[in-house]
């Protein structure tokens, strides 16, 4: 029964309502309305949920238009220090597993509003889910806001993680980057030595290593902020998978899967199979409301059918 159908039917029996039956027949009117009123919410229940399907269908990313394999090799710049060892120029800003199976290569921008998202609903997810067995890094990469408040919010990140305060402070650098002004106002900071801080925002090294990070980024390929590189552990000069976008944690399975060698059209199925058992349990309930809301309709014509004979016998 389409809308048109209803309007249709509500507008004719609505008339009738108000035209043929009489005083004593109110109590009938209202049943009536009753009925059209719940013929009605089921056609906008409908209605709802065929836009929200169509919305979810609609909102599904490719796969493979947001995934690469590609050669990498981490461009981590490092200096001898006095006892003749190379060791990086900055603080690797890591954070997961000290024993990982993978790398995650993290190319962001804290300033950018979907490196923001990223870090805000779909991080937590993944360190919660692969915290033992992936570390991620995080590697700078201020291109994706304008460029001063990008540099500055990303040399805060830096000086914060040569105290070991950066994750600690991820989400508070993000709530701050709005301007350069409120991001410059470091007392939201926790756990650092804020004399300590000034100190490495004013080291000329800090400056030149997160100012040129963009074209590091660039040599491996970034585009969108954020990109993810996602590499095994044991084989750094092997293929890895690159995935751009701040895209959902079922992309970000899929990627981790394929780098691990599972059978990736296997883990597909699966989860295809668990999306249809689920849809399938809604449309069953959906299908029972349907079937309810089916009988009172087929009461109500018939009801409506009897109350015309008797009319017409009058």
């Amino acid at each position: 029964m389409t809308f048109s159908m209803l309007n249709t039917i509500q507008t004719k029996y609505l008339k009738f309502n108000a035209h043929t039956i009489s005083h004593s027949n109110l109590k009938l009117s209202y049943i009536i309305n009753k009925h059209m009123k719940k013929i009605l919410f089921a056609s906008l229940f409908t209605l709802a949920l065929s836009t929200i399907c169509a919305t979810q269908v609609h909102a599904q990313v490719d796969y493979a238009s947001v995934t690469e394999k590609i050669h990498y090799t981490y461009p981590n710049a490092q200096t001898q220090n006095t006892k003749g060892e190379w060791v990086p120029i900055v603080a690797p800003l890591i954070k997961g597993s000290q024993t990982p199976t993978l790398k995650m290569y993290i190319y962001s921008d804290l300033a950018e509003r979907f490196a923001q998202q990223f870090f805000m609903q779909t991080f937590p997810q993944l360190l919660d889910k692969y915290g033992s067995s992936i570390q991620f890094i995080y590697v700078h990469d201020p291109a994706g806001s304008t460029e001063e408040l990008g540099i500055r919010t990303e040399m805060i990140g830096q000086c914060a993680g040569e105290q070991q305060q950066f994750w600690t402070n991820v989400d508070s650098i993000i709530a701050h980057s709005s301007t350069l002004q409120d991001v410059n106002n470091t007392t939201y900071l926790q756990g650092v030595d804020q004399a300590k801080l000034k100190q490495c925002l004013d080291e000329p090294i800090i400056h030149g290593v997160v100012a040129t990070a963009n074209q590091d980024a660039l040599i491996a390929g970034v585009q969108a902020i954020p990109t993810f590189i996602i590499q095994k552990a044991s084989d750094p000069q092997g293929y890895a998978i690159k995935l751009s976008g701040a895209q959902n944690i079922s992309l970000f399975d899929q990627a981790i899967a394929e780098e691990q060698g599972v059978d990736s059209a296997k883990q597909q199925i699966t989860q295809l199979q668990q999306q249809v058992a689920s849809q399938s349990q809604e449309l069953a309930a959906s299908a029972q409301q349907v079937s309810l809301l089916q009988t009172e309709i087929n009461a109500l014509q018939g009801f409506i059918n009897n109350l015309l004979k008797l009319l017409h016998l009058r």
